[in-house]
């Protein structure tokens, strides 16, 4: 990403990331603060927070155990069956019945997934992390047992707006505990009524905090980027 954000006419930007792009924007900004004026993370956990709860919290272990069948051998298969129809329900069928989501964004979804290598591409950021191995039952001895840091400098020196669902049944509201901790200038934006795609279901709302976020770094020459 470094080298992509080399090639931008802007010396400084905004970068917005959402879920595995805000992991992607929480990296980036902890390795490469210089390039950025701010940060918008959209339901996507700092990584020492993540790895905390994932040791940690029972009820985040079970959130998340779905990974462990994105890491496996098997998943291109489990999840092609039936047209993806188990990715698809689990993760668009309620905006779909709700009309924010319609055919023509489906057929773009599975479009995307049906071309060669779209579906392990994805899988792959999921493969590629060691600390996502979830413990397959819980038990408070391992998880106590377990690290809690990553074991290097995860503090972020940007000004940082996070806007997080409530609502997300796979990345739950403990994530946000002690995020100050690593976030010097950092602003939070709650949302109980909204979920992971927050964005999708209260957009104009997302948008005006973005909006604003943009103008109070005004001052400083930049960009914006989303991932």
């Amino acid at each position: 990403m470094y080298q992509l954000a080399a090639t931008f006419h802007h010396r400084r930007f905004v970068l917005i990331g959402h879920d595995w792009g805000g992991a992607a924007a929480w990296e980036f900004a902890i390795t490469h603060p210089e390039c950025l004026s701010g940060l918008v993370i959209i339901n996507a956990p700092h990584p020492a927070l993540f790895v905390r709860e994932i040791r940690r919290s029972p009820d985040q272990q079970e959130a998340s155990r779905y990974i462990n069948l994105f890491r496996s051998p098997i998943a291109e298969r489990v999840l092609l069956a039936n047209n993806f129809s188990l990715v698809w329900h689990r993760a668009f069928q309620a905006l779909y019945e709700k009309g924010l989501m319609n055919d023509r964004d489906r057929k773009a979804y599975l479009t995307c997934w049906h071309q060669p290598g779209g579906l392990t591409g994805a899988l792959n950021w999921y493969r590629a992390v060691p600390a996502l191995d979830i413990p397959v039952e819980k038990s408070e001895r391992n998880i106590d047992r377990a690290p809690t840091t990553l074991g290097r400098d995860l503090c972020v020196h940007v000004p940082t707006l996070v806007i997080w669902g409530l609502n997300d049944r796979r990345l739950l509201p403990g994530l946000l505990d002690g995020l100050d901790e690593y976030v010097q200038d950092l602003t939070i934006k709650r949302m109980p009524e909204a979920g992971h795609f927050v964005q999708v279901e209260r957009s104009e709302l997302v948008n005006s905090y973005i909006k604003d976020f943009l103008r109070s770094r005004k001052g400083s020459a930049c960009g914006v980027r989303a991932i």
